[in-house]
């Protein structure tokens, strides 16, 4: 089964709806309620499907912070940092709250 075919699968979809649930259905980077969410595996192990991972595995994040998480991560083994991953991100998406002048933890209704 491809991952694509994965994502089709009643397993994913019922998995996908747990990790929003779980988020109260907002981004857990932006708290943004408001934008088409997305579930975005942490990690990858080989021969699981991509509903076979605990709840802790994955993160609730609206369309714009997958694309920059995507995107950090396509950045992360380029940055020399003493930083550890978690920490790297947290300060990414501290500095994109900054630049749209979103407060920390502010809510969107």
């Amino acid at each position: 089964m491809t991952y694509a075919e994965q994502l089709k699968h009643p397993k994913w979809q019922k998995k996908r709806l747990e990790v929003m649930s779980e988020a109260d259905f907002k981004c857990q980077k932006c708290k943004s309620g408001d934008n088409t969410l997305n579930v975005h595996h942490k990690k990858y192990i080989k021969g699981r499907k991509a509903w076979q991972y605990r709840i802790q595995d994955f993160e609730c994040l609206c369309e714009n912070c997958h694309k920059f998480t995507h995107e950090l991560e396509t950045v992360k083994p380029i940055v020399q940092t003493d930083l550890n991953a978690d920490e790297v991100a947290e300060d990414f998406f501290q500095r994109m709250r900054k630049m749209l002048n979103m407060p920390e933890g502010e809510i969107h209704e």
